[in-house]
């Protein structure tokens, strides 16, 4: 990232009255030319060309009716073409495997043409994926779990909004999305959309599988969790 800042390839830029800033690509040019050779990074280069046109199609609609769980079922068609060796955990440790997560949807967002920037975050050292979608503003946080556990996986949904929480103070009314990936299946298996908590329904149950349903309140995970570690 700092020898692309320093190449020119990519430029950091802040907003009139913002203190945030981010990284983004100073032209059009560049920025082609970058998603094309992520493109080649990150995914399987023939089923990418298959699916692409129609995973944008989906996240255009998804994005326009703000029907923001939705996207989840879109996302995860984008993670099932990621590059097989990319998923290894071998030597990567967590925080590899969620960048590579993040330069997904950042590069598959940048190839639809929605507006996504990588900002710094100073309070957690490290760039989040904010996304400005009319008027509103979106946050995205990323945390990856091979636990099938429900406790496991509200521990790190808990984790990913406490983060959030950092820097959610420094936008104007944000959009607070966190997500918990299964980096072996490839799938949101839980998330969040401003405390409201959805599970991935799976094959077995009557509902549709792959879609998402409303679990719970986030709120209510952290009181339960703080209870359980009190009487620990």
């Amino acid at each position: 990232m700092l020898y692309l800042h320093q190449s020119g390839y990519l430029t950091t830029r802040s907003d009139p009255g913002d203190r945030a800033c981010y990284l983004t690509y100073p032209n059009m040019e560049v920025r082609s030319a970058m998603i094309r050779l992520t493109d080649h990074e990150f995914f399987l280069a023939l089923r990418w060309q298959e699916k692409r046109f129609a995973l944008k199609s989906d996240l255009t609609k998804c994005l326009a009716d703000d029907n923001f769980v939705s996207i989840f079922p879109v996302l995860n068609e984008v993670f099932s073409i990621i590059i097989d060796d990319k998923h290894e955990q071998g030597s990567r440790r967590e925080w590899s495997i969620e960048c590579l997560y993040r330069n997904a949807i950042y590069t598959f967002m940048c190839y639809s043409k929605i507006d996504i920037r990588l900002e710094e975050q100073k309070i957690i050292e490290r760039t989040g994926l904010v996304l400005y979608h009319g008027s509103s503003i979106v946050l995205l946080e990323i945390k990856v779990s091979n636990s099938r556990a429900k406790e496991d996986l509200k521990s790190k949904l808990v984790d990913a909004s406490e983060q959030m929480a950092k820097y959610a103070k420094s936008y104007n009314a944000p959009i607070c999305i966190c997500i918990v990936i299964n980096a072996k299946k490839r799938q949101i298996v839980m998330a969040s959309i401003n405390g409201d908590v959805y599970k991935r329904v799976s094959g077995k149950k009557k509902k549709t599988p792959g879609t998402y349903e409303r679990i719970g309140d986030l709120e209510d995970f952290r009181d339960h969790m703080q209870k359980s570690k009190a009487e620990v």
